[in-house]
């Protein structure tokens, strides 16, 4: 299914030098996106959730557990690190949920830890993932000025084996998620996010910030839930929003229209790519987003596919023809770039 999407994402990409000004899909909070023209596209995605982890006061905050050597190694790497990962220490908290479903608290002030580190540099990410049961789970981590605290909390109730299971399994998927947003080269691998059991997990939400100083310069609003996935990233490269609506799966196609219709879209964003003289790199996490946001064949086969769409042919995507997909809408704006010095303009 398709909702309009072709025309203007095709566009975005083809025009280098067309500067829009989008708007992330957030159904609790429609957050700012601003857009310069002939420097760069920006937009914040500080959120209420993230605004309240920076008023968080390290310095201020003790650990609630004793910490073992080796989860001290991993807070010192923590405090020193200069992206959102953490040093891993998330995906750990996540982890030990199995065996240890009490809130966690830790904490690194600025003296023990961050000695020689830049200022100006922080960071912020908020995880939230709720259960079919109402129970849910918080993860807030900051590095800051005057330190570094991290902590799990539980609220509505207490997790059952299986759901504490269920969000170890996630550990994994956030930390590769993680990974991709600190390494050198920026990526955005959240496919594993997207695979969470749903007769379990009702919701996942994530958001991460990047900081130099008062300057944002990475940033990442995802959500996904048995209605709707939506993704808002932005960073001095490029601006992305990724709208998907899983409500409706039985209008979605089988595995294999599904396959080959990501594979026809993926081709045509190569092709404006390459015409507009697209940012290689970008395009490739913005592929990676729009394909991770789509691919619902898990979803689709617990749900009653009608015969209409049993009778689609599967290689009417392979021979061209998009179909196979749920309803989505997509937005790439790539930061305009004066590549010929002869025409700065």
């Amino acid at each position: 299914m398709l909702n309009g999407i072709g025309s203007s994402v095709l566009r975005n990409l083809i025009a280098s030098n067309a500067v829009v000004t989008p708007a992330v899909n957030n159904k609790s909070a429609q957050n700012a996106l601003t857009a310069q023209a002939s420097t760069k596209v920006t937009f914040s995605e500080a959120s209420d959730a993230i605004a309240a982890i920076y008023k968080i006061e390290p310095a201020q905050v003790k650990s609630s557990v004793d910490v073992t050597s080796s989860l001290q190694a991993q807070l010192n790497g923590a405090a020193h690190a200069s992206g959102v990962g953490m040093n891993g220490l998330g995906s750990t908290l996540l982890n030990n949920l199995a065996s240890n479903r009490g809130d966690v608290t830790l904490s690194v002030p600025v003296t023990e830890a961050l000695n020689g580190a830049q200022s100006s540099s922080q960071s912020a990410l908020a995880l939230t993932i709720t259960t079919q049961s109402g129970v849910q789970v918080s993860l807030q981590m900051t590095r800051q000025q005057g330190g570094m605290v991290v902590e799990l909390k539980t609220s509505g109730g207490q997790l059952s084996n299986d759901e504490a299971a269920a969000m170890g399994q996630l550990s994994a998927g956030l930390q590769k998620a993680l990974d991709g947003l600190d390494g050198s080269t920026t990526k955005l691998d959240i496919s594993d996010l997207m695979k969470f059991d749903s007769s379990v997990l009702k919701s996942v939400d994530l958001k991460t910030d990047l900081r130099n100083g008062n300057n944002v310069t990475q940033s990442l609003n995802l959500h996904a839930d048995d209605q709707a996935r939506w993704l808002g990233f932005h960073n001095g490269d490029v601006s992305i929003k990724l709208d998907t609506d899983v409500s409706k799966l039985t209008q979605a196609g089988s595995v294999a229209q599904q396959a080959a219709a990501l594979d026809q879209w993926s081709s045509k964003f190569d092709q404006a790519a390459s015409r507009g003289h697209g940012d290689r790199d970008m395009l490739t996490l913005f592929k990676d987003s729009f394909r991770a946001l789509n691919t619902t064949e898990g979803k689709a086969a617990e749900s009653i596919n009608t015969q209409r769409v049993k009778s689609i042919d599967a290689n009417a995507a392979k021979n061209g023809a998009i179909s196979g997909l749920a309803d989505f809408s997509a937005s790439y704006q790539q930061t305009p770039v004066s590549g010929n010095p002869y025409k700065p303009e």
